[in-house]
């Protein structure tokens, strides 16, 4: 019946992963007001259900006043929860794409900053870190093609006698070496100037390996982590407090290849992405994916997080009863 009133109205379905037990019911409950055990139920579940989508709702909301934009908030919520879109296509969808408004003019005022502006800055940002990056790997492939000059033409020369074979085999070795490191410094450039090209629309990721107190200091000096990056980590579950802490004040979200990561509790502080459910390009030090998908899983997994959280607490109290078999 749920799912035909469901598909009847368009409306969205939260089903819980196990009934709701009595004492939860009536805690859910607790001075509201109903008439038998039925409406007490049906409260109980509607109540449950809001709680599940309260950080998505709190984070469209925030969204939507960030924009300027809260006169949508009806349409977007029911946009994202019953037609699982994400925010930011929801408002460009409901939002025309130029205005013309006529008015008289008026002096000029000062206006602070608003948030587009602060997203074109930090969007300027990290393209002059991907231009400073392609800058490094072109001058380090320069060094490397006139060593390799240097190279070739000492291996022209004629070598003393008795030691020819031993020599020419020596400098061929350091020829192949030297042309397999222009050839990767090549390969680093092109992935670079690809990266750089195909990142409107896309957010700037920054990559480290692990969380270890010598990897974030020895990564930042080139990456210069700053507040609101969004960082790649293969395995984050190889971490020091001290990077932690460094990095606490300055990132909310972490992208990461560990299956143990949303089971370490030194992570609990940061919003975890499987890389698995991206779409990314990478290079060396950088990453590339699309905002929305960002945003989305962002949000679920908030949710998510939420929903354990409440599940655990209620687990540790006490006078559990038996479980309510489903109608």
């Amino acid at each position: 019946m749920i799912q035909k009133i469901s598909a009847k109205t368009g409306a969205s379905t939260v089903k819980p992963d196990e009934d709701l037990r009595t004492s939860e019911k009536l805690q859910l409950t607790k001075n509201r007001e109903h008439k038998n055990e039925h409406e007490r139920d049906a409260l109980a579940a509607a109540i449950s259900a809001y709680k599940e989508l309260q950080p998505l709702l709190q984070k469209i909301e925030k969204t939507l006043e960030e924009t300027k934009n809260l006169h949508l908030k009806t349409k977007v919520t029911r946009m994202v929860i019953c037609e699982k879109t994400s925010i930011s296509t929801a408002i460009e969808k409901l939002t025309p794409k130029t205005e013309e408004i006529h008015t008289q003019e008026k002096p000029q005022e000062q206006k602070t900053p608003k948030p587009a502006d602060e997203t074109a800055k930090r969007a300027a940002r990290e393209n002059e870190e991907l231009r400073k990056q392609n800058r490094k790997l072109l001058k380090a492939l320069s060094k490397a093609k006139a060593r390799y000059r240097k190279i070739l033409a000492k291996a022209k020369k004629p070598p003393e006698a008795g030691k020819e074979k031993k020599v020419t085999e020596s400098l061929w070795e350091i020829i192949r070496q030297k042309e397999k490191q222009t050839a990767d410094l090549k390969n680093s450039n092109t992935q670079a100037n690809t990266l750089l090209s195909q990142l409107n629309g896309k957010a700037l990721i920054k990559k480290m390996e692990n969380l270890t107190w010598e990897e974030y200091t020895q990564k930042n000096k080139a990456l210069q982590i700053e507040k609101g990056d969004i960082l790649l980590v293969n395995t984050p579950t190889r971490n020091s407090q001290k990077t932690i802490e460094a990095l606490k004040e300055k990132i909310l979200i972490i992208i990461h290849r560990d299956s143990n990561a949303k089971q370490t509790q030194e992570l609990r502080s940061f919003t975890l992405i499987d890389a698995e459910k991206l779409n990314i390009t990478e290079t060396e030090l950088f990453a590339a994916a699309d905002k929305a998908e960002i945003e989305q899983e962002a949000g679920n997994t908030d949710a998510l997080q939420r929903i354990v959280e409440d599940y655990k607490r209620q687990r540790t109290q006490p006078d559990r009863q038996t479980f309510i078999n489903r109608p």
